[in-house]
């Protein structure tokens, strides 16, 4: 009687053993799947994030050679002679550009065109500096229309800036800053190939 008692308490403890010991491998087993989950997770959304920036790449690189035909469209209506203004064939080249404009603002694509705002390095690039009664570091002229998508700067706007005789003080310190050729003003916009470097990094 005495035996199987022993024998049945020693079955009793190998069992126990046996169960703990299956217990820590399931818990092993089950924390690697965790982790491989984790990390598919993590290629998943990188993946995701890398073709989602590849499409804004692309979309963006699209747009910048469209802004030339624009650029050009520009060029040519400045050249038109004035008996020739209200020509209807000129008239139909008015409304293929209208047209053609309307599609890129459809695409999200805003004009960087403002006359008498602050000279902001992130919108601006700065071709010349202007004698003029306008407050020091005020753009007085574009001479070329920028470009904003998506909150990226596809192409800054080339303008001319004033120099003033004193700094109007409601104009940031720093703009008049970066129209007398000192430091740059910061600012959260991007331009489109600082958007690519970063997605370069990633």
């Amino acid at each position: 009687m005495s035996s199987a008692r022993g024998l049945s308490a020693s079955s009793v403890h190998g069992t126990g053993a046996a169960v703990h010991r299956l217990a820590q491998e399931a818990s092993h087993y089950l924390e690697g799947w965790k982790r491989a989950r984790a990390d598919y997770e993590n290629l998943h959304r990188r993946s995701a994030e890398e073709r989602r920036a590849a499409r804004v790449e692309g979309t963006q690189q699209a747009l910048l050679s469209l802004l030339h035909v624009i650029d050009h469209f520009d060029a040519a209506f400045a050249e038109v002679p004035a008996d020739l203004s209200s020509h209807p064939w000129v008239d139909g080249v008015r409304h293929i550009h209208k047209a053609f404009s309307q599609a890129l603002e459809a695409e999200g694509v805003q004009t960087i065109a403002d006359v008498h705002v602050a000279f902001d390095p992130s919108r601006h690039e700065a071709v010349e500096e202007v004698a003029s009664d306008a407050p020091a570091g005020t753009v007085t002229e574009v001479m070329t229309r920028g470009y904003v998508s998506g909150g990226t700067v596809l192409r800054p706007a080339k303008v001319k800036v004033s120099s003033g005789g004193s700094l109007d003080e409601s104009l940031a310190p720093a703009a008049a800053a970066v129209a007398r050729g000192n430091a740059a003003q910061p600012s959260t916009l991007k331009t489109h190939q600082e958007r690519k470097e970063e997605v370069e990094k990633e």
